[in-house]
């Protein structure tokens, strides 16, 4: 094959794996009086003694981040959680239009997920590890049942060319395993520490946490809702997704 010719097959291979940035996303609630914290407005609601502020922070694994406060101003507990949030909007078909609810992700499960995948990793590592020892044992019953024999150069080479890839091996699960904790620990932290999850708020008090919301792009507005024992509140958003270029 002609140098020319092999040289623009690569080329069509790397472009072909070529990915483009992906786009980002700024969501703006659709208020006129809400408050500006650090470059973010907030959306204010009150209703039968709960109120809430509502901001868009992110998007992150796939999910629109929003961070939440409660007040509870009622004189009774209340139970908040992630399932007290959806959001809902109009899909646009030829045949009719559609209404689509999303409903928020709940941390439990995620939680639960995360020490699944944990579970499966330690136990992936453990295996490895006992397998590296059980070759370290055969190489040392190999190595004392030829003790006797003078080792010939190639021998040499050969048990060290093996050391080589045996402490190679273990250098990358050891770092592959650092990665999967550090992993892990990110994944918790999302979820666990600020995440909004299931608590009884006692009147007077508050609290604050994230909700996540499946992506979607079928909408350039969604209605985000809040559900407390039948009491809805609607917060309007519009999406506005910023394409990055190289």
């Amino acid at each position: 094959m002609p140098k020319s010719i092999f040289l623009a097959f690569l080329l069509c291979i790397f472009s072909a794996c070529s990915f483009s940035p992906r786009p980002i996303y700024t969501l703006t609630p659709q208020v006129k009086d809400g408050p500006w914290v650090h470059g973010k407005q907030y959306a204010l609601s009150q209703s039968d003694g709960i109120a809430i502020a509502l901001v868009y922070e992110r998007e992150l694994q796939g999910n629109f981040i929003f961070n939440v406060k409660i007040m509870n101003r009622s004189d009774t507990d209340i139970l908040v959680s992630a399932n007290n949030f959806s959001y809902s909007y109009t899909e646009h078909r030829l045949s009719a239009d559609k209404e689509r609810i999303v409903s928020a992700v709940d941390p439990e499960s995620e939680i639960l997920k995360v020490y699944q995948q944990a579970s499966i990793e330690k136990a992936r590592y453990d295996s490895d590890q006992a397998n590296n020892s059980v070759i370290l044992l055969l190489d040392v019953a190999d190595d004392i049942a030829h003790l006797s024999e003078p080792k010939t150069r190639e021998k040499y080479q050969s048990d060290k060319v093996e050391d080589t890839e045996r402490r190679d091996t273990e250098l990358h699960q050891e770092l592959s395993r650092e990665r999967e904790l550090k992993s892990f620990n990110a994944d918790l932290f999302l979820w666990e520490k600020k995440s909004l999850r299931k608590t009884t708020l006692p009147a007077g008090y508050m609290i604050r946490g994230d909700v996540h919301f499946p992506l979607t792009n079928d909408s350039f507005v969604i209605n985000v809702r809040v559900d407390f024992q039948g009491v809805e509140m609607v917060f309007p958003f519009l999406i506005t997704e910023h394409i990055v270029s190289r």
